[in-house]
C-alpha cells in the first residue's frame, strides 16, 4: 500500500505542477531524512497507506501532499536571517523572536491545511485509521 502511495505521489507531483496554486516549478521529490518536510509528509504517507484507501482518494492525497510541499518551498525560499536583529552593534532579541515567530507559525499553518486536507477526504472510520497509525510514529 505504501509503495502504491508513493508512485501515486510522484506520479501526482508530475502533473500537479501545471495547476498548482502553491508552486510555479513544482518537481517530483524524492522524500529523504534530509527533507525538512520528511517528518509530516512521510508520516501521512505511512498513516494513510495503513487506511485502505482507494485509487481516487490516493491521487487526492497524493495532490494535497505535492501542494503543501510547494507552499513549503516558497517559505523556506523567503526564511531569511532577520539581519535587522542587529542594530547599532547591539542584538534585539524581540526583532529576532518576532520574525522567527512569524515563519514557524506560516509552517504550522501550512501543515494543519494539509492534515485537514487529508482528512476531508477520508471517511469515518478511514479517519480513525489514520489518526491511530499517525499517532504510533511520534
Amino acid at each position: 500500500m505504501i509503495k502504491k502511495i508513493l508512485v501515486s505521489f510522484v506520479v501526482a507531483s508530475s502533473f500537479v505542477g501545471s495547476v498548482s496554486l502553491a508552486h510555479d516549478t513544482m518537481q517530483p521529490r524524492v522524500i529523504c531524512s534530509t527533507d525538512p518536510n520528511y517528518n509530516s509528509v512521510a508520516k501521512v504517507i505511512r498513516a494513510v497507506s495503513k487506511t485502505g484507501v482507494t485509487d481516487e482518494q490516493t491521487r487526492k492525497i497524493a495532490e494535497g501532499i505535492v501542494e503543501y510541499q510547494g507552499i513549503s518551498d516558497k517559505l523556506q525560499e523567503t526564511a531569511i536571517f532577520p539581519i535587522d536583529s542587529f542594530v547599532d552593534g547591539e542584538f534585539n532579541e524581540k526583532k529576532y523572536i518576532d520574525a522567527t515567530k512569524e515563519k514557524f507559525t506560516e509552517m504550522l499553518a501550512a501543515k494543519a491545511t494539509l492534515y485537514k486536507y487529508v482528512f476531508s477526504i477520508l471517511n469515518k472510520e478511514q479517519r480513525e485509521k489514520f489518526k491511530v497509525e499517525y499517532i504510533k510514529q511520534r
